[in-house]
This record gives structure tokens, C-alpha cells and sequence, in this order.
């Protein structure tokens, strides 16, 4: 599985979890959440399969295991379908290896059925900006700041939106560049007007935090094609955070799934997908 990639797997284990009240009680007929996202860069497709609790107050934390191991989960489109199978150590519901080939504008369907309740969800997958339309370079270094700037052309033609995070890596130490950029604020999704095959373009630097090491500084500028549903789970989910600050943590499960946005028919969570393009800006230590 690609490296970042990785990183867009909702995070199974919860921690910290407080008192809560099962749903079913209340609302019988959506009891389960399900979460998954796809892209073409997974080989192995994951889908978190869990019974809804609601938080009610918050006292000392406890474990509780939520993920339900008995339902049928199948996805299908571009002419394919793949049943996935629980892994008893991981809690999710997993594909083989390349059991199904994630294509860009191909529509998949999920299916979950878990004690004769049907979830079922539907998500488009989104182009991703080609590598030869795209770019990242050096401007100016100095003791102690790196400038650059970068650009990237839309292949969706504003059907779909942009979320743009980075990463800094200098020696053992990380940070991030602040961006400069008239499309909106960094944190937030950009888009093209409707038809339009626009270049997008940004500048940015970086403090050289650790100015002892003889290691480069290598930037990995992250610009994620996000469809509709990817850009609404992220919005909610973000509403009360100053920006995203970096591609870690980014998908983290959230407690209460009962109050965000939802495509999940018969239930709560999410079926979404994304495309990723990576530009990486090594700076040797001058």
C-alpha cells in the first residue's frame, strides 16, 4: 500500500472513549456506522464496520470494542465487485491485494448487510493532477528560510475540489511551510469554475528549524482531489479547527457519528474518495 496512502485509513483503535448509550435504542432503524475511503493508490480497500453509541457525558475513559464482525461487505463498479473479509486482529473488513482496481471517474457501490439491515453508499472517483502538468521548485535560500512555489493544472475542470497539506522534514524534526495563495486559505478546498482546466499556482517557505544538521530539507507539498462527499466529511468534521495543519490525523474516527455528514443509507459514517499527487522539493544544507 502506497506510503500516504496509508495515512488516509480512518485510525481503528479508539481510546478514550466516554460514557455513551446505544442508539439502537432510540433509532432501530440506524444502528450501524460504516466508513470507508478509496483511492487509486490502494491496492487493499478497507471498510470500518461498527454499532452506533451516542457520547453523553464524560467521565474517566474506557475501552470499548464497537467494530461488528458479522456483516457481508461487497464493493463493486468498473465492471468489478470484491467481498471483503474480517481481519480478527485489525477489526476491519479488508480486500485481497488488488482484488479490485480503484479507477479515476469510475462510480463504486458499497454494500454492507449486518442483521438483515442493508447500508449501502455510492462514491465517484475524482482525477488526480499529472505529473507533467505539475511542478515544484526552489525560489530562494537563505540561513535561515527556504522560499518555493508550485503549480498544477485541474483535470476535473471544477467538478471536484482541492485540499493542499505539506510536510517539512529536516534531520529527525518535521514542520510545515506556510503557503501563500489567492484561491483561499490553506486548510480550506479550492476549486476550478465549472468547465475550466485551471492552472493553479502557489508560493510558500519554510523556517530552517534545525540549522545544525548537515541533512536536506525535503518538502512533500500533498494535493488531494477530493469528490464531494471526501470534501463534505472533511468540512464537517474540520468546522471548528483553524485549518489542517498536516496529512496525520486527518482522518481520525470521530466519537459521535450520529451528528456529521453522512452518505450512508440506512446508517451513518462515510463512502468517500479521493486522488493524490505528491511533489517533493529536496533543499540541500548549504
Amino acid at each position: 500500500m502506497p506510503k500516504y496512502s496509508f495515512l488516509l485509513l480512518f485510525i481503528l483503535a479508539s481510546s478514550c472513549q466516554d460514557w455513551k448509550v446505544d442508539v439502537a435504542a432510540t433509532n432501530p432503524d440506524k444502528s450501524f456506522s460504516v466508513n470507508s475511503l478509496i483511492s487509486p493508490l490502494d491496492s487493499i480497500i478497507r471498510v470500518d464496520v461498527n454499532r452506533i453509541q451516542e457520547v453523553i457525558s464524560e467521565p474517566t475513559p474506557y475501552n470499548v470494542d464497537l467494530s461488528v464482525s458479522n456483516a457481508q461487505v461487497i464493493i463493486s463498479g468498473g465492471g468489478q465487485e470484491a467481498t471483503l473479509i474480517y481481519d480478527e486482529d485489525l477489526h476491519y473488513y479488508v480486500s485481497q491485494p488488488n482484488q479490485i482496481i480503484i479507477k479515476a471517474n469510475e462510480t463504486y457501490l458499497l454494500k454492507v448487510e449486518v442483521n438483515g439491515v442493508l447500508l449501502t453508499a455510492k462514491t465517484t472517483v475524482p482525477e488526480g493532477p499529472l505529473v507533467s502538468d505539475s511542478s515544484i521548485e526552489l525560489v530562494e535560500q537563505t540561513v535561515d528560510v527556504v522560499t518555493f512555489k508550485f503549480r498544477w493544472v485541474d483535470p476535473n475542470q471544477g467538478l471536484h475540489s482541492y485540499l493542499i497539506l505539506n510536510r517539512v522534514q529536516i534531520g529527525n524534526g518535521s514542520t510545515n511551510a506556510n503557503l501563500e495563495n489567492n484561491e483561499g486559505e490553506y486548510g480550506s478546498f479550492i476549486e476550478s469554475p465549472i468547465g475550466i482546466q485551471k492552472t493553479f499556482e502557489f508560493s510558500g517557505g519554510f523556517s530552517k528549524f534545525n540549522k545544525n544538521t548537515t541533512d536536506p530539507s525535503v518538502l512533500r507539498m500533498l494535493i488531494y482531489s477530493a469528490n464531494p462527499d471526501f470534501k463534505e466529511f472533511i468540512d464537517d468534521n474540520y468546522r471548528s479547527v483553524a485549518g489542517v495543519k498536516s496529512e496525520i490525523g486527518l482522518f481520525e474516527r470521530f466519537q459521535n457519528p450520529t451528528n456529521r455528514y453522512s452518505n450512508i443509507e440506512n446508517g451513518y459514517g462515510i463512502f468517500a474518495a479521493y486522488n493524490l499527487l505528491t511533489l517533493k522539493l529536496v533543499v540541500e544544507n548549504n
